[in-house]
């Protein structure tokens, strides 16, 4: 299942009872790109730490980050 940035953040505000606000969808977005930036960097610190930072590591292996298109 996909969700979009903006009907997740709407489903948020509504939850909370506070209005939907367009800025809220692109912080969350740029959020969620530094979050999997920083796991995909923590990742890569513990394969080499296991030894395990061979050329069998491809970008495949990494998170994707968040897109979207506004």
């Amino acid at each position: 299942p996909k969700l979009g940035i903006q009907p997740f953040i709407k489903a948020c505000c509504d939850a909370e009872g506070s209005p939907f606000k367009p800025y809220l969808a692109t912080q969350m977005s740029v959020a969620f790109n530094l979050y999997v930036n920083i796991l995909n960097r923590v990742h890569l610190h513990v394969r080499k730490a296991l030894g395990c930072d061979g050329p069998q590591l491809t970008h495949a292996e990494l998170l994707p980050t968040l897109s979207v298109s506004t």
